[in-house]
């Protein structure tokens, strides 16, 4: 888990704005912007995340998935759900939530099946819970 924790930091060092913040909701890292910079925001996700899950492929991912999306609110039209396999159970994720406006967007990041590992999350991005 350490090594995707330091790819997840590089990712902070080239994110496009200008921070994150701690979502107490989800328990996971945050971050809102522009839609003129998701592209940019979306590949420097892919690094730590590269697996996409939209609402029509939800029924493909494996149940583990499946159970991230249920517990985070479903994956509506527009919106990702970003994976990557950290170990057997473990798994890092991104919420990728375009907002109804069109303007904005929001990305959450957590962790799934390690535990709390909110300081670590917290930690890696320079943030406080």
């Amino acid at each position: 888990m350490q090594e995707w924790l330091t790819a997840l930091g590089n990712v902070r060092q080239n994110w496009p704005t200008r921070g994150w913040s701690f979502d107490n909701r989800f328990m996971t890292l945050a971050s809102t912007f522009r839609s003129d910079v998701a592209p940019q925001a979306r590949g420097a996700m892919a690094k730590v995340l590269p697996t996409e899950w939209s609402e029509a492929t939800l029924r493909l991912a494996p149940q583990p998935i499946r159970d991230i999306a249920q517990r985070t609110g479903g994956v509506r039209a527009g919106q990702f759900l970003m994976t990557h396999q950290i170990a057997p159970t473990i798994f890092g994720y991104g919420l990728w939530w375009p907002w109804e406006e069109g303007s904005t967007i929001s990305i959450r990041v957590g962790i799934d099946g390690a535990g709390d590992v909110t300081m670590r999350l917290c930690e890696t991005m320079g943030i406080e819970p």
